[in-house]
């Protein structure tokens, strides 16, 4: 059975040992007071010397910046320079601040770790929060997402949030051409196109994304990934 001890020794071995990886653990298990236990000692450590968490307005106030978590300071309002420049070493962001932080880029601090809490927000690469944060990547050393079981409901969104981990080093810089490669479209209606794989390409696509992702289920069963034909899930 789950609990936060283990979770914490699974997720800190997962995070000491890659440098980009996305981490999938169940709704109710505590995974983001867990990160940020791991975060904390990563910076006592010195694997990193500055950690920005990139998420919701209402994640970043409730649960990044609780009384009970480690310090951390909230990028926004006229002051975002300033509270960048602090001298903190944890910082959070909504995105709609990464327009900002993309015009600023030379404000991250060196060393710096990124954590997107809920990749789902980045699954179109063509939003201009996706853009914003795919030109400033090259500025963390490491970079992780955080989320519950399923963070593909289809698997067309899949590009988008796995090239924030490895800049497109896995399934190619060109979502288009990724897309063209792997799937084929049904049409629905006049307004709608269903993707899905063409023949034999859900297992290359497997391989490719296989060791960039760490799935842990209820269980505590380690699986890096399961595609099916409509989506990535827990097993």
């Amino acid at each position: 059975m789950i609990t936060e001890n283990n979770l914490y020794d699974l997720m800190k071995d997962t995070m000491y040992e890659y440098k980009f990886q996305g981490i999938a653990a169940p709704i109710g298990t505590n995974k983001r007071v867990v990160m940020q236990n791991i975060c904390d000692e990563m910076l006592a450590d010195g694997l990193v010397d500055h950690i920005l968490v990139v998420g919701h307005m209402h994640i970043i106030k409730y649960e990044w910046m609780s009384p009970s978590t480690i310090a951390s300071m909230y990028i926004h309002g006229q002051y975002k320079e300033k509270i960048l420049t602090n001298g903190g070493t944890m910082h959070c962001i909504n995105p709609e601040g990464l327009k900002w932080l993309h015009n600023n880029q030379h404000l991250i601090p060196e060393r710096s770790m990124l954590i997107i809490d809920y990749p789902e927000l980045f699954k179109n690469p063509y939003y201009k929060r996706s853009q914003y944060l795919r030109e400033i990547l090259n500025k963390f050393e490491r970079r992780y997402f955080i989320t519950s079981g399923v963070f593909a409901t289809e698997m067309i969104n899949l590009y988008g949030q796995i090239s924030l981990l490895d800049m497109g080093e896995s399934l190619g810089k060109n979502f288009y051409q990724w897309r063209n490669k792997y799937f084929t479209s049904i049409e629905m209606n006049q307004y709608y196109k269903k993707w899905v794989f063409r023949k034999n390409m859900i297992n290359t696509l497997y391989d490719n994304v296989d060791d960039l992702v760490t799935v842990i289920d209820y269980d505590m069963n380690i699986n890096m990934c399961k595609i099916t034909e409509d989506w990535l899930s827990i097993t």
